[in-house]
């Protein structure tokens, strides 16, 4: 067979390092900047973008194990003692081994399945033959995926809100036969276009709907006709016209909200990860489910003492074992616990009034050191704590 001589490896060598050069700076400057991540937005979308470098990462290892070998060579060649090699090798290798027996325990994805858990979660409590809207890449990506690879409740029709509004899904109608699609794509300012009220008003009798992710902010048109409530992590849509009932509510949140989902370590898996957002949707399932009785002692106040009582005492326990637990401090957690504590104080007497109210007034301080001053309810809270220690202030001279 034929052997290419020196100067046929030299030239191919040149070769694939000239392709290799042009393939970086084709993607450190093509790639990088067709992107257009907004890394100003959040931990995440830096962490996405690190991750990108992956690739071009291989070629500058590809560049390093060259000049490694390259140097090696020349250095061993002018070695007089070739024990020196052997001892060099040696040493290299321990330092290899060392560095990955260091780095394994934080490399180690081995029993790392949150996303898929995530999916089955999103998918297991959905009735038989519910109809799903998803946005966002992890609900999308994780519920197709086991649907279509693992053929996991396939029973669930799954429409993506994102891929509707694209001019191409009109050819894919075919694959949703149930399905009716008021117009040739979801976008309410265009010819031929359907709204979301059109979309859920045209199947709305022919399935119970589920939206996970959230509806687009940019089309409230569903907003006068239906309304949500939470079901796990997708929330159950209704026609205002249906009331939905306090005892079918309870058991929607029952049954939606898993208790053996292990939740990622905050230790381990930062805010750049797509873990911490499966984490913080965990305990946002949670917030929800306290919203619900937060919004439902509000409503009750004065009304009826003994549910108000009871959605105050649910919620207050709720919001307490999410800021125990969450791992992060969210001003929208610290705000809700706030009230919850709020309303629980007005069944309180004694020294139990007061422990609340020291806990209210804590979690207020807290509210206040992680908010945006320009946020409109931190001017709220600011005055209202600043009232109590007023008052807090005179008492204590009274006595």
């Amino acid at each position: 067979g034929w052997t290419p001589g020196r100067s046929q490896k030299q030239q191919i060598a040149r070769s694939m390092l000239t392709v290799c050069c042009i393939a970086f700076v084709l993607y450190l400057g093509v790639f990088f900047y067709l992107c257009n991540l907004p890394i100003n937005k959040g931990a995440l979308f830096v962490g996405v973008f690190k991750r990108f470098f992956m690739q071009p990462n291989l070629i500058v290892m590809l560049f390093a194990g060259l000049g490694a070998t390259f140097f090696f060579e020349r250095l061993f060649a002018r070695l007089p003692d070739k024990r020196v090699l052997g001892i060099t090798l040696l040493a290299l290798f321990v330092l290899l081994l060392g560095t990955a027996c260091v780095r394994f325990p934080h490399m180690n994805e081995r029993s790392n399945d949150y996303i898929e858990a995530y999916g089955r979660a999103v998918l297991d409590p959905l009735p038989p033959n519910a109809l799903l809207l998803v946005k966002g890449d992890l609900i999308t990506n994780t519920v197709q995926y086991l649907r279509l690879c693992k053929h996991y409740r396939t029973d669930v029709t799954v429409l993506s809100i994102e891929h509707l509004t694209f001019p191409w899904f009109s050819q894919h109608y075919r694959l949703f036969p149930d399905v009716v699609f008021p117009g040739t794509r979801y976008h309410p300012h265009v010819r031929g276009g359907f709204s979301m009220r059109m979309l859920l008003d045209a199947n709305y009798a022919n399935y119970l709907i589920f939206v996970a992710g959230g509806f687009r902010s940019d089309d409230p048109s569903h907003m006068q006709a239906y309304y949500t409530t939470p079901y796990g992590l997708s929330e159950r849509v209704y026609h205002r016209s249906e009331e939905a009932a306090h005892a079918e509510i309870l058991r929607d949140l029952e049954r939606s909200i898993p208790t053996n989902f292990d939740v990622p370590d905050p230790v381990k898996y930062g805010p750049d990860t797509w873990e911490a957002v499966v984490r913080n949707d965990f305990w946002m399932m949670h917030h929800f489910k306290a919203l619900y009785f937060l919004e439902r002692a509000q409503a009750h106040k004065n009304i009826d003492p003994l549910v108000h009582k009871e959605s105050a005492d649910i919620c207050t326990d709720l919001y307490e074992t999410i800021l125990e637990h969450h791992g992060e401090t969210s001003p929208v957690f610290l705000l809700n616990a706030h009230l919850c504590l709020e309303h629980k104080r007005h069944h309180s007497e004694g020294a139990e009034r007061e422990v609340i109210l020291t806990r209210m007034l804590q979690l207020m301080r807290l509210y206040l050191a992680v908010e945006d001053p320009r946020d409109p309810t931190y001017s709220v809270v600011q005055s209202n704590l600043a009232a109590w220690d007023a008052f807090l202030g005179h008492k204590a001279e009274q006595y």
